[in-house]
């Protein structure tokens, strides 16, 4: 049998029913507006029932060079499906109504994300959110013809509400690498409309001869000099995009002038600061990313598959435990219950695997009893990461270390401060209890009445040694020993009876 190829296959066809264009009295807008950018400003709205996103040209009259861009945004997105690029519904281009409709990503921007500290986001959804860009990128830049981006940055990457999934999205600015010939070969991408088919792709040579487009801060030293550039300009400025997902910062903040930028990333090679406790792999993506040299940066290809185990690091930092995790579970998240078990009791001591311990590791993990027989619990990653985190050491040390922990009568496991106090509420001065931190996992956190009232503090963990009232050990019940005479009287009422006759369900997570 032949084989199928280009050459020989079926020929390529447009749709035949669906119109990208859209009439100006089909769109309503709702104010507020949801955002402005330089060329654009953002409404959500209706078109044909359906709540989408409508960016509104700021400038209606529009000149040839203008119209040429509007036109080849709508050519790049009108060819592009994608899970990680913005979905294109429509256009309208006629005269006083330019706009480009789009579904609606209502968590807005990352740009605006990152800035506001009332969001929390740990490091490992920042780094799944580094690795959707990627995706995106990696899809536009092998892409037949390629597509660069020419102004990757936070603000154009739309974030959903729900998952944090990325998308990518602006493309006034993107370019077209070829000389007129579209995959199709009539110089069109299949899917766009009709009035774009004759606008040429732009070849490498055109690119090269434009002047310095983008935003200065994200742009690639061979485009500030407006020198011929290929596919690893959007790679830099990922890498300024990657730093911005690590630290939460904006680049060269203390810079505004274009001059001033370009001197500082052209001239003096400055990039902003990688914090010296970034996970090894991360700081040294992130330089590749921007080195100075274009040849030195690598594909969105091969960024991928290193996100991926630096997704990892970041949600499990002992060692053992995240690379127990690359081998078995890299690119997933959460897997069930069973699959993690049977991977996790290859590697403990088989005395160690008992109905008490695997019960208490199955509550540790945050697991809580499936709602129907037909779907099985599953471990989350960052869970597992916490449990690590609070019990260091060897994997095959864990589940006798969290049993010898439950032993203790101060232990009370997962808490938050508020039913801490209503716990010792009414106890003896120095009664106190030891609980997980809600909030920073690695550290424990002491509750104790002093002086008629409850009190909370943290028992941290410094060079391998955990830290309380100027007293250390390398044992947390060891440490505990040393401040008996602050910490006079376990709290009654532990939930944990390891060592007693009643047992207790207790769950250690917030569903």
């Amino acid at each position: 049998m032949a084989q199928l190829s280009r050459s020989n296959s079926f020929p390529l066809v447009e749709p035949l029913v669906w119109n990208p264009w859209v009439e100006p009295e089909e769109v309503t807008l709702e104010q507020p507006a949801l955002g402005e950018g330089s060329f654009g400003i953002v409404y959500k709205g209706r078109l044909r029932g359906s709540t989408v996103a409508i960016k509104l040209l700021i400038n209606q009259q529009l000149d040839d060079d203008g119209l040429t861009f509007f036109k080849r945004e709508i050519q790049i997105l009108g060819g592009l499906r994608a899970p990680n690029i913005v979905l294109f519904l429509g256009a309208c281009c006629e005269p006083g109504h330019y706009m480009i409709i789009t579904e609606l990503m209502p968590a807005g921007d990352l740009d605006t994300i990152l800035s506001s500290r009332k969001i929390n986001l740990s490091l490992f959804i920042r780094m799944k959110m580094a690795r959707d860009a990627a995706a995106g990128m990696c899809w536009l830049h092998q892409n037949k013809p390629q597509i660069f981006h020419r102004d990757l940055k936070p603000s154009n990457m739309l974030v959903d509400r729900d998952s944090y999934l990325i998308k990518l999205c602006d493309f006034g600015l993107a370019a077209v690498k070829g000389t007129g010939s579209g995959p199709d070969g009539r110089g069109s991408t299949p899917g766009t409309p009709t009035q774009s088919r004759k606008m040429s792709p732009m070849s490498p040579n055109e690119i090269g001869k434009h002047p310095a487009i983008g935003t200065p801060s994200w742009m690639a030293p061979e485009i500030m000099r407006s020198q011929p550039f290929t596919t690893k300009a959007d790679v830099y400025s990922f890498g300024i995009v990657l730093w911005q997902l690590l630290t939460r910062h904006q680049p060269f903040a203390g810079l505004e002038e274009h001059t001033a930028i370009f001197d500082a990333v052209c001239n003096l090679k400055q990039r902003p600061k990688i914090p010296s406790n970034t996970i090894p792999a991360l700081a040294a993506l992130i330089t590749r990313c921007w080195s100075q040299d274009p040849l030195r940066r690598p594909e969105f290809g091969d960024v991928i598959p290193v996100l991926d185990e630096i997704i990892v690091e970041s949600a499990i930092e002992n060692h053992d435990g995240s690379e127990f995790w690359k081998k078995h579970f890299l690119t997933m998240s959460e897997v069930p219950w069973s699959a993690f078990w049977n991977a996790f009791s290859e590697i403990i001591p088989e005395d160690t695997v008992t109905d008490d311990n695997v019960e208490i590791f199955y509550q540790l993990l945050g697991i809580t009893p499936a709602t129907s027989s037909n779907i099985e619990p599953k471990v989350h990653i960052e869970n597992f990461g916490k449990v690590l985190s609070w019990l260091p050491g060897s994997l095959e040390e864990l589940l006798p270390s969290f049993k010898k922990l439950c032993s203790q009568p101060w232990f009370f496991g997962f808490l938050d401060a508020i039913r801490a106090g209503e716990i010792l509420s009414g106890n003896i001065e120095g009664t106190f209890l030891i609980r997980f931190s809600v909030r920073q996992p690695g550290v424990y956190t002491v509750s104790i009445v002093e002086h008629g009232t409850v009190t909370h503090s943290r028992i941290s963990r410094e060079s391998e040694e955990w830290v309380y009232d100027g007293m250390r050990d390398r044992s947390l019940i060891q440490l505990i020993t040393k401040v008996k005479d602050k910490l006079k009287r376990p709290c009654p009422g532990s939930p944990y009876a390891i060592t007693q006759k009643e047992k207790s369900t207790v769950y250690l997570y917030d569903e």
